[in-house]
């Protein structure tokens, strides 16, 4: 016997995906935390991971544009880091002219350390002028993806 589900009962259904979905992305932005060793830093990156989420598909191009990469391996990235990681790996990658592959790599080797452990085996000490510009993030730039957001918690 087959059952037949009436055009309501769909639509609570879809109601139901569609907010156990959002659930879902919000409760993961709300526990992410980079453990950069500064805690003004984690905030900032966990608002703009909260931001991220909410429009991926604007991330992705966004970053692929700023950093002169492919969506494609945006989308690669975003299956091991959240969206606030990738940002930061690649300025990271920037600021420390190291490619983005091998700061995935330390990144895989130290995830469960955090980015203080990652950033440390990149050579960036904590007292650095690179630790300090990663830490204001003052080398989003003007195009930056959410900028004004950042400079708002600052």
């Amino acid at each position: 016997m087959s059952k037949i589900y009436t055009m309501k009962q769909i639509n609570y259904l879809l109601l139901f995906v569609f907010f156990s979905a959002s659930f879902y992305l919000i409760s993961q932005s709300l526990t992410f935390n980079a453990k950069t060793g500064d805690t003004v830093l984690d905030e900032k990156l966990k608002a703009l991971n909260a931001e991220a989420i909410t429009n991926i598909s604007e991330f992705r191009s966004h970053i692929a544009m700023e950093f002169q990469t492919s969506e494609t391996k945006i989308t690669e990235l975003l299956e091991i880091m959240e969206p606030a990681e990738i940002l930061f790996a690649y300025q990271i990658a920037a600021v420390n002219s190291t490619s983005i592959d091998k700061i995935v790599t330390k990144y895989k080797q130290n995830k469960n350390e955090g980015w203080a452990v990652i950033i440390q085996k990149l050579g960036i000490s904590q007292q650095s002028e690179k630790f300090k510009d990663l830490k204001n993030l003052s080398i989003y730039g003007k195009s930056a993806i959410y900028v004004n957001e950042l400079s708002q918690n600052k």
